[in-house]
């Protein structure tokens, strides 16, 4: 059975997984710059939330079409928490999904169109439980770390601070000009297939993780340990294969001959 934690007298009992959660997610907020904006998609949102639409209020006070900003809008430079993922529906995935990958949102309805920039980090918040409730692969494909909390006991729960706001200021300045050889990115991509990954994002991902950890310990190139970092951190939780063992299988032993 699932262990339970009580939050305050009278409240109802929160898996301790989810405190775990939230240790993490406070964590993490207390990592990003104060005036980063973050936002939370929650299950169901409105499309016209999500991306944003015909502002009504402002649209008959000002007599012409005002567009009101989405939340992925809103969330241009900073970060987007989805909510319960396991449940999320294909075309808020998408939309997402999209988003994501050209920086802007479009909003066309009928008699007006924009384009607003969208850049955001995701953190994806997967409570599924059986083997068919999860993330939908057009997000999981796009996040670089898959984290796996339910497993870690309450009590070793620690909040995660590898790093302070200033070492992480100092990692964004160098990241630009870190150079990333040509037989680091060949090493991550064979090391993708050979766990079996078929995701062409996954050792790309890899790649920009192997370069941030560089930043972040003050490296102009990525070394192999930075190389190792990310295999560990992106490749090894989508690995769905053991690499093969390149080493020779032991000959059987031949008989001593025979003696005379």
């Amino acid at each position: 059975s699932t262990p339970f934690a009580q939050q305050r007298h009278g409240d109802p009992p929160v898996p301790f997984s989810r405190w775990t959660r939230e240790r993490w997610l406070g964590a993490a907020r207390s990592l990003l710059p104060v005036d980063m904006p973050l936002r939370r998609v929650p299950l169901g949102i409105s499309d016209d939330r999500l991306i944003g639409g015909l502002d009504m209020a402002a649209t008959l006070a000002a007599n012409r079409p005002v567009v009101g900003a989405g939340v992925l809008s809103e969330a241009d430079g900073g970060v987007v928490i989805l909510a319960m993922t396991d449940a999320m529906d294909r075309h808020v995935a998408a939309r997402i999904a999209a988003a994501f990958d050209e920086r802007e949102v479009r909003i066309e309805r009928e008699g007006f169109s924009q384009i607003a920039p969208s850049r955001f980090g995701i953190l994806a918040l997967d409570e599924g439980v059986e083997p068919d409730e999860r993330t939908p692969e057009l997000i999981a494909d796009r996040l670089a770390f898959h984290l796996e909390l339910d497993d870690i006991p309450f009590g070793a729960a620690v909040d995660p601070v590898p790093a302070s706001l200033d070492d992480i200021a100092r990692a964004r300045v160098y990241l630009p000009s870190v150079l990333v050889p040509d037989e680091v990115v060949r090493s991550l991509s064979d090391t993708a297939i050979a766990l079996g990954i078929l995701s062409l994002r996954a050792p790309m991902l890899a790649v920009r993780a192997a370069a941030a950890h560089a930043a972040l310990h003050g490296n102009t190139a990525v070394d192999e340990d930075d190389a190792a970092a990310a295999a560990r951190l992106v490749l090894a939780p989508r690995a769905t294969m053991l690499p093969a063992n390149d080493a020779p299988a032991p000959q059987d032993e031949q008989p001593p001959p025979e003696q005379r």
